[in-house]
């Protein structure tokens, strides 16, 4: 397994959630972090999430970008190369979810479609053109891990339009591993089931409870529960092209 100590981690949609256990998981292993915000609301999280790194012993730059747009996904890679003078991993964890889970296609519109897609299509597109690019060019072999979902792999209860954002994740992640891969830098994807983070705060207290019950191991899975798994995958030198699914046994293929 690979050491990531002082190795330079970009981390978007680090500011809750999932990012947020990401970015300190890296911080525990002693990498430097370029932590990705998009609004100004989330400055105060960036903010604390900065101080906790800082206790742990390393560094972390926060950037301010929608990666939604190229522009601004290429101003991530030149504040971390900046900063830090190179990028080893990228968590490309930056997503939105549906505003209206479970609602039938029939009835969702250009605005739900556009809104998704942007960001976790368009986002995940283009943060790994620029610093998978960068890293060939500068001939660091080093790793991307995508946040996909268990939306994306089978049927969704969130929706078409956010399961269909989360299958284009594997089709993306499959088709990295084999070009980047053959610049020694390996592509994968983490899929959770849900987990319990405020994007769950959409759904109603009886879904909560259902989804628990339908997990074999009783209980739906917490931030750091992905986290670790992104983890796993930056570490793992001869994987490459997969998907770990982490969803306590829900999703049985």
């Amino acid at each position: 397994m690979l050491d990531l100590n002082k190795k330079t981690v970009v981390v978007t949609g680090a500011s809750r959630g999932l990012g947020r256990a990401i970015a300190l998981a890296f911080a525990k292993e002693g990498c430097n972090l370029v932590l990705n915000f998009v609004s100004d609301s989330s400055k105060e999280k960036i903010d604390s999430l900065e101080k906790e790194i800082a206790k742990l012993g390393v560094k972390s730059i926060a950037v301010q970008a929608d990666v939604s747009k190229e522009d601004e996904c290429k101003k991530v890679l030149d504040s971390a190369v900046k900063e830090f003078n190179s990028v080893f991993v990228l968590a490309n964890n930056a997503g939105v979810y549906s505003g209206k889970p479970g609602t039938p296609t029939w009835e969702l519109d250009e605005q739900e479609f556009d809104k998704i897609f942007s960001v976790n299509v368009k986002g995940l597109f283009f943060m790994v053109k620029h610093i998978g690019k960068w890293m060939i060019d500068n001939k660091v072999k080093g790793t991307i891990v995508n946040t996909a979902s268990v939306a994306g792999l089978d049927a969704s209860t969130s929706g078409s339009i956010y399961g269909a954002s989360k299958s284009a994740v594997y089709g993306f992640t499959k088709t990295w591993a084999v070009e980047f891969g053959q610049h020694g830098i390996r592509v994968n994807s983490v899929s959770p089931g849900p987990v319990d983070t405020d994007l769950l705060e959409k759904v109603s207290l009886e879904k909560k409870k259902q989804f628990a019950e339908e997990t074999p191991l009783g209980a739906i899975a917490k931030p750091e529960d992905i986290a670790d798994a992104v983890v796993f995958m930056a570490k793992q030198e001869r994987i490459n092209g997969q998907t770990i699914v982490v969803d306590g046994g829900r999703l049985r293929h």
